[in-house]
């Protein structure tokens, strides 16, 4: 089995590449999926958070409460220190657990999704390390609209991450996704085909896009044809506010009452 780790800064695109490895018969480990499993009330993360902060980052469902938690995270270097070094061999065991079980099951490739895979010093796990990376400007607007954050927040959760130049550096592969959705598909179709010819994508890619396009064009026209409804539903709602003036002018032209 093939072990291909996906890194890179928040909101880069990690996850878009990882799906796409998947589509070529790959499975994906993600550690931010086992994070939030371990996170349920009674599991690992969740005691220890408790444990270490208290029942103050618990929200009214007596669930951890993430805003919170992220706001202790990126904002005090010593407690992101405790949290990296209390959930990063809880999450370690799992990835490993997972690794041994797709590799008993013949799985050609696994895809580690890690955003710190640096910081914690995972990279061993893989054969090769890809780095998603696009310029920062582009990372702190989508970070910005994907997680509803202030510009503060944002750029708070990016400087609390290795920097995408040291991670480039130590990447045996960069993916920029400084262009568009389709264009970041096909540059990992591209290094998915050169590498593994004999893996063919499900569904092929160019069937994938003209599927996509069709999607957009068809709720294009359904907004259209709204947006044309809207418009004649106002036309007939003013025509007969001035319809009901006009009759109502005609009533008090006529003759005055006779007393």
């Amino acid at each position: 089995m093939y072990i291909i780790a996906v890194t890179g800064g928040i909101a880069c695109g990690k996850t878009v590449v990882s799906r796409e490895i998947q589509k070529f018969g790959a499975v994906i480990i993600s550690a931010d999926r086992i994070a939030h499993a371990l996170s349920r009330p009674g599991r690992a993360i969740y005691n220890a958070y408790v444990e270490h902060f208290g029942r103050g980052i618990l929200d009214a469902e007596e669930k951890l409460d993430r805003r919170a938690i992220a706001g202790i995270v990126f904002n005090d270097p010593e407690q992101r220190k405790w949290i990296n070094q209390t959930t990063h061999p809880l999450l370690l065991n799992r990835v490993r657990d997972k690794l041994v079980k797709f590799q008993e099951r013949g799985v050609p490739i696994a895809v580690l999704d890690v955003p710190l895979l640096f910081e914690a010093g995972w990279e061993y796990l893989a054969d090769e390390v890809w780095v998603v990376c696009l310029n920062r400007g582009k990372q702190f607007r989508r970070l910005m609209f994907r997680n509803q954050l202030t510009p503060s927040e944002a750029e708070a959760r990016i400087n609390s991450q290795m920097s995408i130049k040291d991670k480039r550096e130590r990447a045996d592969r960069v993916i920029n996704n400084n262009r568009t959705r389709a264009t970041l598909k096909r540059r990992v179709q591209e290094v998915m085909n050169r590498q593994f010819p004999h893996l063919t994508r499900t569904p092929p890619l160019e069937e994938e896009l003209e599927a996509i396009k069709l999607s957009r064009t068809k709720r294009y026209e359904e907004w259209l044809k709204f947006e044309a409804e809207r418009a004649r539903a106002r036309a007939q709602t003013l025509w007969d506010i001035a319809h009901w003036y006009e009759e109502d002018e005609d009533d008090l032209s006529g003759s005055p009452v006779e007393m």
